[in-house]
């Protein structure tokens, strides 16, 4: 893949942030590690009250991409230890965030192309397993 598409992460941290999220097989543990690791953040941080500007930029990150990851407002809330209205209004500042901030659009797009990244490896890892278990049964 071209370097062109990361541009901003090194190829070493690339190849580390996805090893993390195939290792935790897309769970909000793993998301956490992956979003603080992009946004140069740490994960102690992301689960504070923190007002800071980057640290919250980061939580409306990973606000955002665990809902487009399917999960609901309250299993978001619960892992943030938040109320679920607060995630909502989260994801909607990513909405917002993502078209007018490049502060914070560049490190989230980052994040989506790692996660797509990690989900295609993991799809190819299971599709080659069930390939090798076809070729296994006896015919």
């Amino acid at each position: 893949m071209s370097p062109w598409v990361y541009v901003g992460i090194h190829p070493y941290h690339r190849t580390i942030a996805v090893q993390r999220l195939k290792a935790s097989n897309t769970s909000l543990k793993g998301l956490l590690e992956t979003v603080a690791f992009v946004f140069d953040v740490t994960e102690e941080q992301l689960l504070s009250t923190s007002r800071k500007h980057r640290i919250v930029l980061a939580r409306h990150a990973f606000c955002k991409v665990a809902r487009n990851l399917s999960y609901n407002y309250s299993q978001i809330a619960g892992f943030l230890s938040k109320n679920h209205a607060t995630i909502i209004n989260s994801v909607k500042q990513a909405d917002a965030l993502v078209e007018t901030y490049n502060v914070f659009s560049e490190p989230f797009h980052k994040l989506e192309d790692v996660i797509i990244e990690a989900n295609i490896k993991e799809e190819s890892k299971k599709l080659r397993e069930k390939h090798e278990r076809i070729l296994l049964q006896p015919g």
